[in-house]
């Protein structure tokens, strides 16, 4: 490499071949996917909204309120056997109904037990019982670069598993001003995905 003699005499450079021959080519992660995808569960949450009807339409249309249903669907997993969930906060803050449909097809109807919105997270449960359950891993092991898969049914078409990198970790994007040492996200690039993410 023409680059490399110059830089020799001011930097320490590895020439060794990136692949050295004792790391084998991974061809297939179904061994890591196919578990998790069991796992996985879709939410879907119906609430009523109400409108108010703008000044310049009360003549055409009365002044009552408008009312209509909003549907959400989000992803989850299990977290244990007795079905608490964790899930996305935006989909079922305020939900009047909670449908959790697991992957082997039975459903539950579910409640939400807390929620936190500056980070977009929420507990559910369901009513079933004796459920698989996801490990949770320690976030603090995780380290950039480190490939990450995003589990989860976008648009309500079915199952869907995209992959990617960690990209950066700690990052503070400001997201509560009061609770700084709170704050401290990971950025994947699985798509930018809100579906679950398992490493």
């Amino acid at each position: 490499m023409r680059l490399a003699r110059p830089l020799q005499a001011c930097a320490q450079i590895d020439f060794s071949p990136l692949n050295d021959g004792k790391s084998s080519l991974v061809v297939s992660y179904a061994d890591v996917v196919e578990p998790v995808q069991k796992l996985s569960v879709s939410i879907y949450s119906s609430k009523t909204v109400r409108q108010r009807m703008p000044p310049s339409f009360r003549q055409f249309f009365g002044d009552e309120d408008r009312e209509s249903r909003e549907e959400g669907l989000a992803p989850g997993v299990i977290v244990s056997p007795n079905g608490y969930i964790l899930t996305n906060n935006h989909v079922v803050e305020g939900a009047d109904e909670l449908k959790v449909a697991l992957a082997d097809e039975r459903e539950f109807k579910g409640k939400i037990i807390g929620t936190d919105p500056k980070t977009d997270v929420a507990v559910i449960k369901d009513r079933g019982e004796d459920l698989p359950t996801i490990t949770i891993a320690d976030s603090d092991r995780l380290r950039v670069g480190d490939v990450v898969f995003a589990v989860g049914n976008p648009l309500d078409i079915g199952e869907t598993v995209t992959t990617g990198i960690v990209s950066a970790k700690g990052r503070r994007v400001h997201l509560l001003e009061r609770h700084q040492w709170y704050e401290d996200f990971t950025r994947p690039t699985a798509h930018q995905s809100r579906n679950p993410e398992v490493r």
